[in-house]
Parts: C-alpha cells; structure tokens; sequence
C-alpha cells in the first residue's frame, strides 16, 4: 500500500519529496490511490515538503497528478498555517515561489500570526529575489501581522538593504 506511514505519519511519498528524482517521484504517483493529501502529525503534506526544499520537478508533477484527481494542494496549511508558498519564501526557493504564484496559490494567505509569505520572505533572511517575484505577482505590501508588522518593518528590522530597497 503506498500510502502506509511510519511512526512518524511518513509515507514514501512524503520520504521522496525534498531529493527524489523526477522519475521517483512520477513512479510513486503513477500507483493508483496514491494519496498526495497525506498529512503528517505537524500537517506538512508532500507537497509542502517538496516545496520546503525546493524540487522543483517534484512539485510540478505533485500539482499535476492534484488536478489530474480534481482536488487543490497548493494552499493546504500545516498546523501553524504555513502553506507550501509560506515555506517556500522562507527557504528563498524562488523557482518553486514562481511555480505557486504561477498556479494561483494565495500570495496575501495569513498564517496562524497573520503573517503572509511576503511576511516570512522579508524576516526569515536578505530574500530580495523572492520578494521581488512576490512583488511583481502583487502580493499586498502593506498588510499587518498580528503584532501590527509589515514585510517593511520585519526586513527594515533585521537590516536586509536589499528587501527594504525592493519594497520601497
């Protein structure tokens, strides 16, 4: 049964997701009742996890193989409220950020602490290159958080010259 979990909620799947190749991945998707909504216990699916790491190829077949079954993955959140676009900008994946934006996930989608990816891509390190696609997909610039913070004030805060620069 593919989608069998570990003790820890894995699935090979999930286990594939960060480094397989773009056959590995096709393989296991290829198997019928494959399952790409699999949840482990912090709500991470194997899309989340291959966007985190940036493959790319794996994301774009995970998308494919959703759509082939009629339901949505881009925007599922995990127990924080990260979505696979939060955690992307946060790792600075800006390929994959391309790919989200590109298949409508929801640039100004708020997590648990109301931040949104612009949020995280300005806090979580000097991102200007993801900023800048978030940007041009016109994220709003100007949302607060739940402590009253914008992108502007996270980057501004942590001295990312080249985010502040990008969002001014």
């Amino acid at each position: 049964n593919i989608n069998i979990k570990d003790d820890d909620g894995w699935t090979p799947l999930y286990g594939a997701a960060p480094y397989g190749s773009k056959e590995l991945i096709k393989l296991i998707l290829d198997v019928k009742d494959v399952d790409l909504r699999v949840q482990i216990p912090s709500g991470e699916t194997p899309f989340y996890r291959a966007c985190y790491y940036g493959n790319y190829e794996a994301a774009e077949l995970m998308l494919a193989k959703a759509k082939e079954f009629g339901y949505e993955i881009i925007d599922t959140p995990n127990n924080d409220g990260w979505t696979p676009l939060h955690t992307a900008c946060a790792e600075g994946e800006v390929q994959t950020v391309g790919l989200l934006l590109t298949n409508n996930a929801k640039a100004d989608k708020r997590d648990l602490i109301g931040q949104t990816p612009l949020h995280v891509a300005t806090a979580e390190g000097d991102n200007s290159d993801t900023v800048k696609v978030l940007v041009k997909e016109h994220a709003q610039l100007d949302l607060p958080d739940s402590d009253g913070y914008t992108a502007l004030h996270l980057c501004a805060r942590e001295g990312y010259f080249d985010v502040v620069k990008v969002l001014l």
